[in-house]
């Protein structure tokens, strides 16, 4: 009977797993591009050849907001370079909304400002996504000093007890 049982719940759970890749949807590949140009907050074209050193786009899954690929400005046009264009093939599961966010930056970490196209839906037979012009308007304010978080000021706050009970006894002793 044990055994039964065993073997129920084995292949229950085995099931369990296969679902979800039952269900899933095809992935699609794609090509993803911009053959207009991407602006930065001052109408000037994003820079970039398609190397390592140029603006950065990035492909996001727009419902679970989950970053798909990096892409470099300049990309699929190396006889347009710095004039903000872009081409880029990816694999996307059918059915996946997607949206572009740009940064005037080759990092998003050295970046001032970024933006985002508009979103599109990626369909079965459908292989190309143009996303058009758009601009890194949403520019970040200045830099703001780091504010600890809590467990390092409770941390703190323990230390500081600690040593005030040890100053408290040692002029007792």
């Amino acid at each position: 009977m044990k055994k039964v049982v065993a073997i129920t719940v084995v292949s229950l759970l085995i099931s369990l797993m296969l679902v979800p890749a039952a269900i899933a949807q095809p992935s699609v590949d794609i090509t993803v591009k911009s053959t207009t140009g991407v602006k930065d907050e001052t109408g000037a074209w994003l820079l970039g050849d398609g190397s390592e050193n140029s603006d950065l786009v990035q492909l996001y899954n727009a419902t679970t907001n989950t970053h798909i690929c990096y892409i470099r400005i300049g990309e699929g046009y190396p006889f347009e370079p710095d004039k903000g264009k872009f081409s880029h093939s990816v694999a996307v599961a059918s059915g996946t909304v997607i949206r572009c966010r740009a940064w005037n930056a080759p990092s998003y970490e050295e970046a001032t400002c970024s933006g985002d196209s508009i979103t599109m839906t990626v369909k079965e037979g459908v292989y190309e996504y143009d996303f058009g012009t758009w601009s890194t308007t949403t520019c970040d304010p200045e830099p703001q000093p780091p504010v600890p978080e809590l467990p390092t000021i409770i941390l703190l706050c323990i230390g500081l007890l600690v040593l005030a009970g040890y100053v408290m006894l040692r002029k007792r002793f």
